[in-house]
Order: C-alpha cells, then sequence, then structure tokens
C-alpha cells in the first residue's frame, strides 16, 4: 500500500506537539541533549513566513504555546539565546 501524502494543512499543531514528546523531555541548560533556538524550532515545525512589523500572525506561535502546556519553555540560554532545551527520553 502507497503511504499517503499529506499536506502542511492536514497536520494539526496538535499531533506534531504529540510526536515531540514522545521523543523529549524538558530539561535544564545543564543536562540538554538539544538545544532548539528559535531559529531551528522554526525549521523543525516548517513555521517560516513571518516577517517582523507586518500585521501576518507568527505560525509558531501555536506550536510554542502547545509545547509550553507540556512542560517545554523557552528559556534564555547562555549561548543560543531564547531556545527550549530538551533531552531524549529513555525507551523502555
Amino acid at each position: 500500500m502507497a503511504e499517503e501524502k499529506h499536506t502542511a494543512e492536514d497536520i494539526s499543531v496538535a499531533s506534531v506537539v504529540v510526536d515531540w514528546c514522545k521523543r523529549f523531555e524538558p530539561c535544564t541548560e545543564e543536562n540538554a541533549d538539544l538545544i532548539f533556538p528559535i531559529g531551528r524550532l522554526r525549521d523543525e515545525f516548517a513555521a517560516w513566513g513571518y516577517q517582523p512589523g507586518f500585521d501576518t500572525d507568527d505560525p509558531l506561535i501555536p506550536y510554542l504555546k502547545a509545547l509550553e502546556q507540556n512542560g517545554f519553555r523557552v528559556q534564555q540560554t547562555f549561548g543560543c539565546g531564547p531556545a527550549i532545551l530538551c533531552k531524549f527520553k529513555t525507551q523502555n
């Protein structure tokens, strides 16, 4: 059976965040496996197209809000500026 193709509109913020939460858990900078600065988050969620100074909504905001509800908060880091810090979940 061929894999079903999806457009960006077909993929909901919630499903993407559920997948994120299956792979990662929030942590502190001292024990982070991965650091996701704002630019990397835009790449991760394909949330481009926002231009400061224009009246368009930032496509990254819904992802940040959903991640924050799951404990992933944007933090000020020492070397990367604002970022979400994660460590890989251990597989049982």
